[in-house]
Formats: structure tokens, sequence, C-alpha cells
């Protein structure tokens, strides 16, 4: 990553979503004044790869000592690369609205944790917090492997520590 600082960066996981991914990334990459990591995880399509070829300015981690995906360790290891204030993890299928952009202007509550509106399952891993938050809980607990649970475990133990969950777009 340069060293200009965004308030906010995008963390996205690809393992064998790379077609998603391809429609996904061009719009995380449109939104002015952000970052986005995203963490190849062993992608038999070589997602990192295609990211490096045609996104530079992407940072791109490779998760290379996994046959099993999982998605709490993928998520760790992209928000260890972020020095943006603000993270959104978001999955390779998910595309954001143009308003998306406009809400990010918006005065942040520090102990917010933003998920997007409405809240649905399609949509459910989709989260924006701080970055510092994040890391001093420990991030995701990555003993919930494959993926499904990760966050709603997580979401209890920010909202245990204060924090107060908020819906992005609302």
């Amino acid at each position: 990553m340069d060293s200009v600082v965004a308030p906010l960066c995008f963390v996205t996981t690809c393992k064998g979503r790379l077609d998603h991914l391809k429609q996904t990334l061009p719009l995380l990459v449109a939104v002015a004044n952000t970052r986005c990591v995203v963490v190849d995880y062993g992608c038999p399509q070589g997602s990192g790869l295609w990211v490096q070829q045609n996104f530079p300015q992407v940072h791109v981690e490779f998760v290379t000592d996994d046959a099993e995906f999982c998605l709490a360790r993928a998520r760790n290891f992209g928000a260890r690369t972020v020095t943006s204030p603000w993270l959104c993890f978001i999955d390779a299928d998910i595309r954001i609205q143009p308003g998306f952009a406009n809400w990010l202007n918006e005065p942040r509550k520090p102990n917010g944790i933003y998920r997007a509106a409405p809240i649905a399952m399609a949509t459910w891993g989709t989260m924006l917090c701080r970055t510092d938050a994040f890391l001093a809980l420990g991030g995701y607990d990555e003993v919930i492997r494959g993926w499904g649970g990760e966050d709603d475990e997580l979401y209890l133990r920010m909202r245990n520590a204060g924090a107060v969950e908020l819906e992005i777009g609302r």
C-alpha cells in the first residue's frame, strides 16, 4: 500500500470467486479516498495475480498454507495490513451501491459497528468498524473454520466491549 493513509480500507477475500471479484472490485476501487486489500486464500483461479495485473493500487495478501477456506483467518490476514482508521469487510460477491461513497463523508461514531442496510443474509458479513477496535479484540476467532458464525461471534464481542450496532445507509 502506498504511504497515503485513506480514511477507509475495504478488505475482501477470494477463494474460487474470481468471477464475482471481477464484477465487484472495480466498484470498490472507484470509491474515492479509500484503499482495498484482497486476500487470495489459495484461490484456484489465481485471483491475487489477476488483481495485481489489473489493479496494481490494490494490496494483495496470499494465503497458501491452508487448503480449507477459513473466512475468519482470511479477514484477519487482510485487516493486519490496514493502515486506515476504518475498515470495511465485504464479501467478493457484494456490489456496493453508488450512495455508499456519499455515506463515507458523514460523521461516524467511533464505537460503531456499521452493517449494510437493510441487514439481510446476502450482506450479513459486510461490516465497517474502527481498525484499532477490531485489532484490540483480536479480530475474528479463527477457531471458527470455513465460513458462517464468525461474524456473529465478533459482533457479540464488539457489543460486549461497548460498540453500538448501526446500519450503513440509514
